[in-house]
């Protein structure tokens, strides 16, 4: 039975543009009973939670927001939210602001002392005094309230961290050290929240790509009009003409074009599409005027789902993230009790109280862990953005990390190696009087359903204008075939007609001729017997051998072919593309038990399927890829979505995830190695406050600058040969 339905509430935190925001409101809100789920929006500043029916309310959960210094506020409604100028670019006003002060305080210094007197405290006018203290007071007080509410938990973070050390400087009398470290600490969140928005732009881009409008075909006495996207029902027929963008997502009923659907699923040419075919809203027409009839609601659009994905996805934490939050929560309050024995204990020797509270305060500043803390997160929602922009969805850190890992992968064979559309290569006769017979027969019994023979047995009925009625009373016999117990007939597998006791020697006979020609074989019997045997031959993907090669040369050496077809059958399509290791006969809950044999050790193992026959397998898996147009199944059911039927994503996929490793390795071994040595010159008596300022801002542009790189990670695909 079913569960009661859960409640999706969505807050407006104005101030959640960065990572730090994120992991505040998700420390906030994880402990309140009833929530089910955090998902949070950095380009709406909106964070959805999902909650039981007898969870908090909306109201509850804005109060525990503002709880943790954020103010929030609830939105009704699922529409984008409007934002202020302030919530736009208050931040940035106020860093700007804190920087003009900066210099005007100094330049009133320098009139004062000269240009060197300027940096020191001596001769330090009022007006300098007043100019600094602004500037410490804009870019501070949005940090007291975080600070203090840290304090409350018992929780030391670099807020609170922040804060002491601009109090400590404040009280040594060095008001131009205490402006300058609060303000770059302030710039530095303004570039985590800038490169977190400009990862996303692709997204917002892709959404902002969206026609508003959408023109109806006249129906009845209500002529040809336009209404707004968002209020097309299913069914309403669209007209699109030729240079248009496609409002809906629909099936084309009339005309015949070329659709470049680059914004959706990163083909670079254009698809050509005729009537029957499948459009996504987002996508360009080409040179043909279309009618479409739309097919699904516009909020369950394929680009709105993407953009749902990508956002839950900022949210979803990998085995870096986590260990970066276990180390921060140990680190933080470490840092902070040196800095206390460092102000403490050597004057007790030297004497020297003012110069070693210096140093802890050098101490303070880069211990700051924020280019630690950022260094992992700016990678990952990089990463998984341009993967969206390249038609890949990875849901989260964890598996574009688990991508990176990947040493071995299992491919289900038809439609994934396979064009998953068999065509009909023989007919024989055993007790049917003639082909046609046994086609008809089939026909009866495949007519409703979706299952790849059985549409080649319906095109191949239909071609030869073979007539059949359709049974009502057929059901389908997972991994078996199909049945019609009132007319005791029945379609399906070798491996069933042989449970049947069907297999006769006149019929071994001639199932083994056709086991020479490699083809899946569908038996067609009434009762006891086999009326006949139906042969269809799949053809293989063009890239899937470039795509395995692509594989081999990244390390993974081993591939596995897993196919539900005869061993026959797949041992001749993985010879045809050089994988070593087939297993055929396979029923769905096979699969699922060598799947699970495999994943979990030490090589890391991928499947990748359909997403919908294959949906057990992919969650059993250490990483579940699921392959197609972009049907609800795909994007729901796995790890990671591939949006076209295209195999070369996979090891495009898998260098790039190598890539966000790399340079998230890069960020935060950088970042450790720089901290410890002006650590070690602190706790010798030789740091300076200038040079941790330089080197803790340094290192936070440094991480951000590097994670930017991966939004252009090269989208060349391994070449398909004639």
């Amino acid at each position: 039975m079913a569960g009661p339905a859960l409640v999706r509430l969505r807050i407006r935190v104005p101030a959640m543009d960065c990572p730090e925001e994120i992991a505040i409101v998700r420390k906030a809100l994880e402990p309140l009973p009833g929530v089910e789920g955090i998902v949070s929006d950095l380009s709406q500043h909106i964070a959805t939670i999902t909650v039981t029916p007898k969870g908090p309310t909306a109201a509850q959960v804005s109060a525990a927001i503002q709880a943790a210094g954020l103010e929030a506020s609830p939105v009704e409604d699922d529409a984008p939210v409007a934002e202020t100028w302030w919530a736009l670019h208050g931040r940035a006003l106020l860093t700007l602001g804190s920087g003009g002060l900066i210099a005007i305080g100094l330049a009133v210094h320098a009139a004062a002392t000269g240009l060197r007197g300027a940096f020191s405290n001596e001769g330090m006018p009022l007006a300098a005094v007043v100019a600094y203290g602004l500037a410490i007071a804009a870019s501070i007080i949005p940090l007291l309230p975080r600070a203090w509410h840290a304090v409350r938990s018992l929780r030391l973070d670099m807020n609170v961290l922040m804060v002491v050390a601009v109090g400590g400087a404040i009280a040594l009398g060095d008001w131009f050290e205490a402006a300058t470290v609060v303000t770059l600490f302030g710039l530095s969140l303004l570039l985590e929240g800038w490169t977190a928005r400009r990862s996303l732009r692709a997204i917002g881009d892709l959404l902002g790509s969206r026609p508003v409008m959408a023109r109806l075909r006249a129906l009845g006495e209500v002529p040809e009009h336009s209404v707004p996207a968002l209020e097309v029902l299913v069914g309403a027929v669209v007209i699109v003409k030729p240079g248009e963008t496609i409002p809906v997502d629909g099936r084309i009923i009339s005309g015949a074009t070329t659709v470049d659907q680059a914004p959706i699923t990163g083909e670079s040419i254009p698809v050509a599409k005729t009537s029957g075919d499948g459009v996504f809203a987002g996508c360009v027409n080409g040179d043909g005027a279309i009618e479409i009839e739309s097919t699904k609601p516009p909020g369950d659009s394929l680009i709105g789902r993407i953009a749902r994905m990508v956002a839950e996805a900022q949210t979803s934490r990998g085995r870096s993230e986590r260990w970066l939050d276990s180390f921060a929560r140990f680190y933080t309050p470490a840092m902070l009790l040196a800095a206390i024995a460092l102000a403490l204990v050597p004057p007790l020797v030297t004497g020297q109280w003012a110069w070693w509270l210096n140093q802890a305060l050098v101490l303070l500043v880069i211990a700051c862990p924020c280019a630690l803390v950022i260094s992992v997160p700016v990678c990952i929602v990089a990463g998984i953005a341009t993967a969206a922009r390249h038609g890949v969805v990875v849901r989260g850190g964890a598996a574009l990390e688990m991508a990176a890992r990947i040493r071995a992968v299992a491919f289900d064979k038809t439609g994934t190696l396979t064009q998953g559309r068999p065509a009909v290569l023989k007919v024989k006769t055993v007790t049917a009087t003639d082909e046609d017979a046994v086609v008809g027969m089939a026909a009866t019994l495949e007519s409703r359903s979706e299952h790849p023979l059985a549409k080649a047995v319906m095109t191949y009925a239909g071609t030869k204008g073979i007539r059949f009625d359709p049974m009502t009373d057929v059901r389908a016999v997972p991994g078996r075939g199909v049945e019609s117990p009132l007319a005791g007939t029945w379609a399906g597998s070798v491996s069933w007609a042989q449970e049947r006791g069907a297999l006769t020697d006149d019929a071994r006979v001639q199932l083994a001729e056709l086991a020479m020609l490699g083809a899946s074989i569908l038996v067609v019997g009434r009762g006891a017997s086999i009326a006949g045997f139906i042969a269809c031959q799949d053809r293989m993907r063009p890239e899937a051998i470039p795509a395995l090669a692509a594989l081999r040369a990244l390390g993974i050496a081993r591939i596995i072919m897993l196919s539900g077809d005869s061993e026959q059958v797949a041992g001749r399509v993985a010879a045809e593309l050089g994988i070593g290791e087939a297993h055929g006969g396979l029923l769905p809950d096979d699969k699922v038990k060598l799947v699970t044999g495999w994943a979990g050790r030490s090589a890391p193992l991928a499947m990748v399927g359909d997403g919908l026959n294959d949906a057990p397998a992919l969650a059993r898996a250490d990483l579940g890829v699921a392959m197609g147009e972009g049907t609800a199944a795909t994007i729901e059911t796995a790890d990671i979505a591939l949006l076209t039927n295209d195999l070369r994503r996979l090891p495009w996929l898998v260098g790039h995830a190598r890539q966000v490793m790399s340079v998230m390795r890069q960020n935060v071994i950088v970042s450790l190695v720089v901290k410890a040595a002006f650590i070690l010159a602190a706790v010798a008596g030789h740091g300076s406050l200038w040079a941790a300022i330089a080197a803790d801002t340094g290192m936070a542009v440094l991480v951000v600058l590097n994670a930017l790189r991966l939004l252009r990670s090269p989208s060349a695909l391994p070449e398909v040969l004639p």
